[in-house]
């Protein structure tokens, strides 16, 4: 898995792959309209809420949009 901290942005995401992988349950949300990197602007409507994630020996229960992102599956805001 590719995890990408990013100290620019405001919101977790997981890419919409992982999403199905891990049998997560998104539920719908009001639309959010994200600028990504290359300027481009994708939209999100789904959420997952408390997803556990393990770094090192830490346990962290985020809040992700899913979101169509390349380069990387999940998207940490710093």
């Amino acid at each position: 898995m590719h995890i990408l901290i990013d100290g620019g942005s405001t919101h977790n995401f997981l890419q919409q792959e992982l999403v199905t992988k891990l049998s997560l349950r998104p539920q719908s949300t009001l639309t959010l309209r994200v600028t990504v990197g290359n300027g481009e602007e994708l939209q999100c409507n789904q959420t997952c809420h408390e997803v556990v994630v393990h770094i090192q020996s830490h346990t962290f229960l985020v809040d992700f949009y899913v979101l169509p992102i390349c380069g990387a599956d999940v998207v940490l805001e710093y």
